[in-house]
C-alpha cells in the first residue's frame, strides 16, 4: 500500500499534469547552475545526451549509467543509479522516466536531480563522477503516520549497520540492507546505498551526513528516508526492497588463511572485498600465458584476462625479484581502491597469495597515448578534437587527485605511457605505484628516493627530491607540449622541445610547433591557449606554475586571459647553475646508492 510522505522539498505529485511518466518522490533544480535559453548549446547537448542515455546498447547490468557529452564550456554530465535490488529492465525503465520528466520540471536549468523509489538521476554542467559534493541539497522525507511500535534506538541500530556496510561494497554496487522481523509488532527494514562511482571514504562521508539528518527529521515516524544525489538511507516498517535479490548478493570473499589482506598505512584499509584468489587469476589469464601478455614494465608484466563473469581485465603481475615490489603494491592498492574517477584507471581487485603480488585493473583497449603520439603513421589518427579532449581528461584526473582527495595525491611519474585511452579515446591515468600522499595542508614533501622518468621530472624534484602538486603540473605541461607537437621531450636536462617551444612563443610563432597533421583542422584559439598553458606549467619556479584547478578552468573558458609564461626550466644553455647541479646530481647517483631514478615504463598494450 503506498505511503504518504512529506518533505522539505516540493513533491511532484500532479504538479504539471504530466501523463507519460510517474511522479518523482522529490526533485530539485539547482539555481546555482544558472538558467540557460532554450536555444543554448548546453541544452542542445543535454537533449542529445538524454536521447540515448538508456538505449538498449547501454550496459545497465549493475544499475549504474554515467555519460558526458559536448565540449567545454557546454559539456553535460549525467549519471543515474538504481536501488541495489532492482532488476536491469526495471532500472532502465525507471531511469528512462527520469530522463524525460526531469528536464520538463527544470526547464532551462543546467543542474537538476530527481528521486524515484527505485532510482536517482542527476545531470549537471559540473564534473560529477566520483565526487561527493557536500553542498548538494539533502532531501528528507517521512511517513506521516506516527509510530507506536518502533523506538528510535531500535531503528538506529539497523541504520548504523547499513551505513557502515554499504561503503565496502565492490566497484559495481555499494549498498546494504538489514532487517529485524522477529516479532509481530517489532518489524523494521533499513537500506543504505551510494552511487558506485564514489570511493569508500566519500561514500562513508555521504552516508554519515544523511544518517545525521534522518535522526532530526524522522523521530517517532513509521518510516523515513534522506536523499542526496550521491547516496541515501531509508527505513520502513514494511519490506520495501526485494529481499530475495538482496539476500542473493555475494558476501565479500574471506581472506586467505596463509596471507591475509595487507593492512596498508595508518588507515588499515580493509581490502577484503577486492581480493581475488590466485586460481581465479590464473584461469583468467590462461596461467599467465605469453599469448595473454600485453605489456612489461620495471615492476612486472601485464596480461589480458577474462573473469568468470565475462569482464575483460588487465592483470599486473609484480616481479618477485623486485626490491620495491611489495612497497609499490601496497601503495597502489591503498591509493587506487579509494580513488575512482572517469579519468583514472579503475582498480578492480588484487591477489596476495603464494608470494604473488597481483593487481587487477579494468581493461582499457586503446593502449597509451605514446603509442599513437610518437608513431608517424598513427599520428594521423590523432585529430585536434581528440588531442584537446585528452589534454582536458588528464587535467581533470590530476585535479581530482590534487584537489578532491582528503589527502593530496602526487603521482610523481606522469608521462604518456602512463595515460591510457578507452574505447571513446578518453584519457585514463595509470600507475600509482610511484604516488605519494601528503596532508591536505602540506605544500610539499621530500624524499631520498627519486623516482620518475627524465624529461617529465620537475627540476626541484630531480635535483633536490622536493615534490608537490606543482611537480605533477610540470609533468602535465611537458605532456601538453608533446601532444601538441607530436614530438618527445628530450630525456635529459637539455630539453630541446621546451627550448624550441619557448623560442617560437617569443617570436609570435607558437602555432609552428604543432604537429603538421593539425595545422588545417585545429582551432587556432584553442591551440594557442594550450601552448601557453604548457609553458606556464613548465616554468622553473614551482610557485609560478598554475594549479590543476586553474588549468581546468583555463581549458573550460578559453576566453579568459592567462598570465605570461616565464622561461621554462631546463632551457638549453640559459641556466648554467641548473646544468651544473644536474651534472653533479647525476654523478652522485651513479657513484652511490643514496638516490635511485626509476624509469618504470609499465603500460598496457592490448592486442
Amino acid at each position: 500500500m503506498p505511503l504518504l510522505y512529506f518533505g522539505l522539498l516540493v513533491f511532484v505529485s500532479r504538479l504539471l499534469n504530466l501523463t507519460a511518466q510517474p511522479d518523482f518522490r522529490a526533485f530539485y533544480c539547482y539555481l546555482g547552475g544558472g538558467n540557460d535559453t532554450d536555444k543554448s548549446d548546453y541544452l542542445a547537448n543535454l537533449k542529445t545526451l538524454l536521447s540515448g542515455f538508456t538505449s538498449d546498447n547501454t550496459n545497465i547490468e549493475y544499475g549504474f549509467i554515467n555519460s558526458s557529452y559536448g565540449q567545454n564550456p557546454d559539456t553535460v554530465h549525467a549519471f543515474g543509479f538504481c536501488r541495489g535490488d532492482v532488476k536491469p529492465d526495471s532500472c532502465r525503465s525507471c531511469l528512462l522516466n527520469a530522463t524525460i520528466l526531469l528536464p520538463r520540471l527544470c526547464p532551462n536549468q543546467k543542474d537538476a536531480v530527481g528521486y524515484y523509489d527505485d532510482c536517482t538521476f542527476l545531470y549537471s554542467y559540473r564534473s560529477i563522477y566520483g565526487i561527493y559534493n557536500v553542498s548538494d541539497v539533502i532531501c528528507p522525507l517521512w511517513n506521516l503516520a506516527s509510530s507506536t511500535t518502533l523506538t528510535d534506538n531500535y531503528v538506529q541500530v539497523l541504520l548504523d549497520k547499513v551505513k557502515n556496510q554499504a561503503p565496502i561494497g565492490d566497484s559495481h554496487r555499494k549498498f546494504a540492507a538489514a532487517n529485524d522481523s522477529t516479532g509481530e509488532y517489532r518489524k523494521v527494514y533499513a537500506f543504505a546505498q551510494c552511487s558506485p562511482d564514489l570511493p569508500e571514504d566519500y561514500c562513508r562521508s555521504c552516508l554519515q551526513d544523511v544518517s545525521q539528518r534522518i535522526q532530526l527529521c524522522c523521530e517517532g515516524k513509521n518510516g523515513g528516508r534522506v536523499l542526496h544525489p550521491s547516496c541515501y538511507i531509508r527505513y520502513e516498517s514494511y519490506l520495501f526492497y526485494d529481499y530475495t535479490a538482496v539476500s542473493a548478493q555475494p558476501s565479500p570473499p574471506p581472506s586467505s588463511p596463509v596471507t591475509p589482506p595487507p593492512q596498508v598505512g595508518e588507515e588499515g584499509f580493509n581490502l577484503r572485498s577486492l581480493q581475488f584468489s590466485l586460481a581465479t587469476i590464473e584461469a583468467a589469464t590462461n596461467k599467465f600465458s605469453e599469448e595473454n601478455k600485453i605489456g612489461k614494465g620495471g615492476f612486472g608484466e601485464v596480461y589480458k584476462g577474462t573473469l568468470p563473469d565475462g569482464r575483460e581485465v588487465a592483470v599486473k603481475r609484480l616481479s618477485r625479484s623486485s626490491m620495491q615490489g611489495t612497497l609499490e603494491f601496497k601503495n597502489e592498492i591503498l591509493l587506487i581502491a579509494k580513488l575512482q574517477h572517469r579519468n583514472l584507471v579503475t582498480l578492480l581487485g588484487f591477489c596476495l597469495e603464494k608470494q604473488e603480488k597481483i593487481l587487477i585493473y579494468e581493461y582499457v583497449p586503446n593502449k597509451s597515448i605514446d603509442f599513437f603520439l610518437f608513431d608517424s603513421d598513427k599520428q594521423r589518427l590523432f585529430n585536434w578534437f581528440e588531442r584537446f579532449k585528452i589534454i582536458g581528461g588528464i587535467a581533470q584526473g590530476l585535479c581530482y587527485l590534487h584537489e578532491h582527495s582528503r589527502l593530496k595525491v602526487i603521482h610523481r611519474d606522469l608521462k604518456p605511457s602512463n595515460v591510457l585511452l578507452d574505447n571513446k579515446m578518453n584519457a585514463k591515468i595509470l600507475d600509482f605505484g610511484m604516488a605519494r600522499m601528503i596532508s591536505i595542508d602540506e605544500d610539499q614533501g621530500n624524499t631520498n628516493r627519486i623516482v620518475g622518468t627524465h624529461g617529465y621530472m620537475a627540476p626541484e624534484y630531480l635535483i633536490h627530491g622536493q615534490f608537490s602538486e606543482k611537480s605533477d603540473v610540470f609533468s602535465f605541461g611537458v605532456i601538453v607540449l608533446e601532444v601538441l607537437s607530436g614530438k618527445r621531450n628530450a630525456r635529459s636536462y637539455e630539453s630541446y622541445l621546451l627550448t624550441n617551444v619557448w623560442k617560437q612563443w617569443n617570436e609570435g610563432k607558437s602555432l609552428q610547433i604543432l604537429d603538421p597533421f593539425l595545422m588545417e583542422s585545429c582551432s587556432q584559439t584553442e591551440a594557442t591557449k594550450c601552448v601557453q598553458i604548457g609553458l606556464l606549467c613548465v616554468q622553473q619556479n614551482p610557485e609560478d606554475r598554475p594549479t590543476m584547478a586553474q588549468i581546468v578552468s583555463y581549458l573550460s573558458n578559453l576566453s579568459v586571459d592567462l598570465p605570461s609564461p616565464r622561461e621554462p626550466a631546463f632551457f638549453m644553455h640559459s641556466n648554467p647553475t641548473i646544468v651544473a647541479e644536474l651534472s653533479l646530481d647525476q654523478t652522485l647517483q651513479s657513484s652511490t646508492s643514496k638516490s635511485a631514478v626509476s624509469n618504470d615504463s609499465s603500460q598496457f598494450l592490448p592486442r
